[in-house]
C-alpha cells in the first residue's frame, strides 16, 4: 500500500508503506480502505516456472 490505511479481514490496521503476501493455497485476501482511503499497489506472480519457454 503507498497512502492510505488498509483494514485486513482479522480487523488490524496496517499504515502506509505496508506489505501483505497472500500464498496460492490462501483464500483471496479482502483489502478494505481506512477512514483516510487506499492507494495500493497489487502484483501478481506467476505460479512455479510454468510462465518460462521450453529451451530458455
Amino acid at each position: 500500500m503507498t497512502a492510505g490505511s488498509l483494514r485486513t479481514p482479522a480487523g488490524e490496521a496496517l499504515p502506509p508503506l505496508s506489505c501483505a503476501f497472500v500464498a496460492p493455497d490462501e483464500p483471496p485476501f479482502a483489502a478494505v480502505a481506512g477512514e483516510a482511503g487506499l492507494e495500493v499497489v497489487v502484483v501478481q506472480f506467476p505460479r512455479g516456472r510454468d510462465h518460462v519457454a521450453a529451451g530458455s
